[in-house]
């Protein structure tokens, strides 16, 4: 599913759950089944986009059931933190957020909540 996040902006860019994988679920499919389907995004999501760490290094996270390499993910150090920030304080001044009316807000996180109930099980999987 490809839903963007109405009235949800970012500096330039609209957030949106695409990457959220979708998982295929039928009657016979177990929960280990549809988890081994998952390919998480592993890139920090930094001013509405996925970004790899500056310096490009990464980390293996690994299942502590079974040992096995869930995703490569971006080793984000103190520059990655200071785009980060640095982004999320433009976007705070900017009042893409933070000026918006209350009644605006509350439709976009009543959005987001319903995204979360249409995909509570791919959200289960990879917590």
């Amino acid at each position: 599913m490809d839903s963007a996040i109405p009235g949800l902006r970012w500096p330039g860019k609209l957030a949106s759950m695409s990457d959220i994988p979708a998982v295929k679920q039928t009657a016979n499919t177990t929960w280990h089944e549809r988890a081994a389907e998952l390919r998480p995004d592993g890139r920090a999501f930094v001013a509405g986009q996925r970004v790899a760490s500056l310096a490009g290094a990464t980390f293996e996270k690994r299942s502590p059931i079974d040992g096995r390499l869930l995703a490569p993910i971006a080793d984000g150090q103190s520059a990655d933190i200071d785009v980060a920030v640095a982004d999320a304080r433009a976007a705070f001044v900017g009042g893409v957020w933070s000026a918006r009316a209350p009644s605006a807000r509350k439709r976009v996180l009543q959005r987001f909540a319903e995204l979360i109930r249409t995909h509570k099980d791919e959200l289960a999987l990879l917590e």
